[in-house]
Formats: C-alpha cells, structure tokens, sequence
C-alpha cells in the first residue's frame, strides 16, 4: 500500500471510529455525560477523602477549557446528577460532586457500555484488542509527541 493510500486509510478509520455514538445506548445521557460522569464516579472511588473533583482537574484531564467544561457540566447539573460547590478555602475553585441520582445513572449508563464493549470484544477476540490497544496506544504517543515537536519547531 502507497503511503498516500495508508494516510488516507488511517485518516477514514480514525474518522469512523470517532463517528460511532455511544450516545446511542443510553436514553437520556450523551457520551460526553457519560465520560465526565464516569470521570467524576472514579475519582470519588480512589479518593473517598476527597469527594468533588475541580473543574480546572477536569478540563486539564480532559484537554479543554474550563469554560468548556462549565458548559458540559451545566447540562448534568440541570439534570440534577452533579452538584458544584465554591471551595471554602479558595473561592477561586468550583468542585464537582455526583448526586445520589447521578450515581444511579452513570452505574446504569456504564452497564449498558460494559455489555456493549464486552461483545465487541468477544466478537473480536481477546488477543486482537490486546494487540491493537498496545498498537494505538503506540501510535497516540508518536503523535503527540510528533505534533508537540511539529508546534515547538514553529515557535
């Protein structure tokens, strides 16, 4: 295969893939609800001390603005599945808490993806998603670190 034809290729399937809308499963959350959900329900499991999580921690997780969070965020909140509450020691930062309803509906959310990714695995088989997470997850890394260099040569 040409090197045009393999740029194209990886180019259509990065695209495709980015396409397919988890969304679908779930009846009343987005995927972007669902992962800061997800988000928010782990850190409150590895930190039990520390309930809420920032929104600056969020937004740098996630690569994004904080305002764009905010906006993500709000939409959940009208939900009535997360809370934001002003830190009493900094007021400059903004914590994020699941509800208890919240949390219902991100278990419920995350059974429907577990089914769902569990069959794609079964349907691909284990040793074929092993090797392209370990092969992906290698390309993620050049990438980043190609564009990084790609922006700091233009600096």
């Amino acid at each position: 295969m040409r090197d045009v034809e393999l740029k194209r290729e990886l180019m259509i399937i990065g695209d495709r893939f980015r396409k397919i809308s988890f969304g679908k499963l779930f009846s009343n959350i987005s995927h972007s609800e669902f992962i800061l959900m997800q988000m928010l329900m782990e850190h409150s499991k590895e930190n039990a001390a520390q309930k809420g999580v920032s929104v600056s921690e969020i937004a740098r997780h996630k690569k994004v603005s904080p305002p764009a969070i905010s906006r993500a965020l709000r939409a959940l909140e009208q939900k009535g599945w997360i809370e934001r509450k002003i830190s009493t020691q900094d007021r400059r930062n903004t914590y994020v808490y699941l509800t208890e309803e919240g949390e219902k509906q991100a278990k419920i959310a995350e059974e429907a993806i577990d089914d769902f990714m569990l069959q794609v695995i079964m349907k691909m088989g284990e040793e074929k998603v092993r090797q392209l997470l370990e092969l992906w997850n290698e390309m993620a890394e050049i990438a980043e670190n190609e564009l990084e260099k790609q922006i700091s040569d233009k600096e």
